[in-house]
């Protein structure tokens, strides 16, 4: 892929929850990226070229995130890549501990790719009102994109062993280069992922995988271990 100054923009903007949250709460945040048709940015593993996007909540006290939605995976010149289409929301949990106007500042850099690749920056801005009569804020719809803990059938230690009923299609994302670290084979077996892999080396610290079957997405945690 080439660098070029020419590409269609990507549209920035920062979307809470709620326009008024209670003192003392938490709001969740959507920082979203609207990627131009046919083009797609990277996961926070990009996979085998790439840069991961990065999204930002600025000048905060007390942030949590961003957390990832599940990626799509493409793939190119042989080159296996992990990211999005179209509109994503990078959520983010926000505490409001001071009344009054709580402003929203995010910064984000991204390489926009698709036959050509182009380094990208962006900054946006939002404002809720923290008061002490508002109710509870709603979840933000960009949440429901986010990996749900997986809680099925699996085993890990010095293998993995998962299944993953149906329907389909499924796929797997490391969330960090793993390379070395791990032999996987997955595959369907009458309507069900099944995902077998051997460690042979460190898995690196906060390792872990987003699962997805059809519209569903799962995360499971690949726990740090010695040498094998």
């Amino acid at each position: 892929m080439t660098a070029t100054s020419v590409a269609p923009p990507v549209t920035m903007t920062v979307a809470p929850a709620s326009e008024r949250v209670q003192l003392g709460s938490s709001v969740d945040v959507a920082v979203v990226l609207d990627v131009p048709d046919g083009w797609h940015i990277y996961w926070e593993n990009p996979g085998q070229s790439g840069l991961a996007t990065d999204v930002r909540l600025t000048t905060l006290p007390e942030v949590i995130g961003p957390a990832w939605p599940a990626p799509t995976r493409f793939t190119a010149d042989g080159l296996t890549n992990y990211g999005y289409t179209g509109r994503t929301g990078f959520v983010f949990v926000v505490s409001t501990d001071t009344p009054g106007p709580l402003v929203l500042d995010a910064a984000a850099t991204w390489l926009l790719c698709r036959d050509i690749c182009v380094r990208g920056e962006g900054a946006a801005r939002a404002t809720v009102a923290v008061v002490g009569d508002a109710p509870p804020p709603p979840l933000s719809s960009y949440r429901s994109r986010l990996p749900k803990p997986f809680t099925g059938k699996h085993s890990l230690g010095s293998t993995l062993n998962l299944r993953l009923p149906g329907p389909g299609p499924f796929d797997v994302f490391p969330s960090v280069p793993l390379e070395g670290v791990w032999a996987p084979s997955w595959h369907e077996e009458s309507g069900t992922l099944v995902l077998d892999a051997m460690f042979n080396a460190p898995i690196p610290p906060d390792a872990r995988l987003v699962v997805t079957r059809g519209d569903q997405a799962y995360t499971l945690t690949l726990n740090p271990s010695e040498p094998r």
